[in-house]
């Protein structure tokens, strides 16, 4: 089954998160284990212009995976519980557990975002430079 896009946004908005539908993709769940997003934190960044620290906290289901996607600003992935395997553009798909990072250039195709586990959630936190009011994610043509 598919989240829609319309149901995480209203979720997100009901939050009192300025974020929309670009920000979460369709995702691949359970129906009983919907992917969840947090805000952990949000700070204007005066010293960096116009710009903004935006902080999530990412789980995907068992399964779960992101339509590619492009973030205009960087991108840092924490990753807290279980593995999620991760790529940009045509680079190579690697498996990030507990403890490790990943980096994504602005403007750059993160291709691939998914949970290899069938049995476990993997949860990770999102770490974007942004300006603020304008969307975080740029879905994939």
């Amino acid at each position: 089954m598919t989240l829609t896009r319309l149901a995480i946004t209203s979720a997100l908005l009901g939050a009192g998160l300025w974020l929309t539908a670009a920000l979460i993709p369709a995702v691949a769940d359970d129906p009983e284990a919907p992917l969840a997003i947090e805000m952990l934190f949000s700070q204007a960044l005066g010293d960096l212009g116009e710009r903004e620290l935006l902080m999530l906290e990412v789980t995907l289901p068992p399964s779960g995976n992101f339509d590619p996607h492009i973030h205009p600003g960087p991108t840092f992935l924490y990753a807290l519980d279980g593995a999620v395997e991760l790529s940009v553009g045509d680079g190579p798909v690697g498996t990030y557990g507990p403890g490790e990072w990943f980096y994504e250039p602005p403007m750059n195709l993160h291709a691939t975002t998914r949970n290899p586990s069938e049995n476990s959630p993997a949860r990770l936190v999102a770490f974007m430079i942004m300006e603020p009011e304008k969307p975080p994610t740029i879905m994939a043509p």
